[in-house]
């Protein structure tokens, strides 16, 4: 198929997408009622777009530095619109403090991975910070982590017959999912140091 093809160009739509749905979070998960049940599900659409822009774009071959630019651009913009998110309004069982550590770790880590993978491309060394399964994990978890907070008062919404403790229980299972993708964040961000000024050494 030509690379003008919807199909070639669906990759980038989705990361577009991604993008469009990102400011919706915050807007459905003030909405009074079942308003956090729909940010979860505008969430968890936007999270689905991650997966299937990436598989699109290596079943087709379509593939691009535009789209290896904006698909973590993307990615970035909904967690960090989502964590800030939870730390404005966070959840009763949850210390606002801790969440803040939290968040604050996770997007530090995020812009010193990008501007990273920004130096390492002009360098023309992009390979040497690909991907790693350390990554896939913590977004992984971060993103369970993330749905589970958010999805935190539409359940109490929905669900208002069941005790409380298992609403608690949750919360806390999803600020332990943030703190573990914080920790796997930080140790991918080593891994990526080390591959990087590695190199560096090796050509010096």
């Amino acid at each position: 198929m030509p690379d003008s093809s919807f199909r070639a160009r669906l990759p980038n739509m989705l990361s577009w997408l991604r993008i469009a749905m990102t400011p919706l979070v915050p807007v459905c998960f003030f909405l009074p009622g079942p308003g956090p049940l729909l940010a979860l599900a505008v969430f968890l659409l936007a999270a689905l777009t991650d997966y299937w822009d990436g598989r699109l774009a290596r079943e087709t071959g379509a593939s691009s530095p535009f789209g290896a630019f904006l698909d973590p651009v993307a990615d970035k913009l909904l967690v960090c619109a989502t964590l800030l998110l939870l730390v404005a309004d966070p959840e009763p069982e949850v210390s606002r403090g801790l969440l803040g550590i939290l968040a604050a770790a996770i997007i530090l880590r995020e812009i010193v991975q990008s501007a990273l993978r920004d130096w390492m491309a002009q360098a023309g060394r992009s390979a040497a910070v690909a991907v790693t399964g350390l990554s896939k994990a913590k977004t992984a978890t971060q993103l369970t982590g993330l749905g589970m907070l958010l999805g935190h008062d539409g359940a109490v919404w929905l669900l208002p017959f069941i005790p409380a403790v298992l609403f608690t229980i949750i919360a806390w299972i999803g600020a332990v999912c943030l703190a573990a993708a914080a920790v796997l964040g930080l140790m991918s961000l080593g891994q990526f140091l080390r591959a990087a000024f590695g190199g560096l050494d090796s050509k010096d």
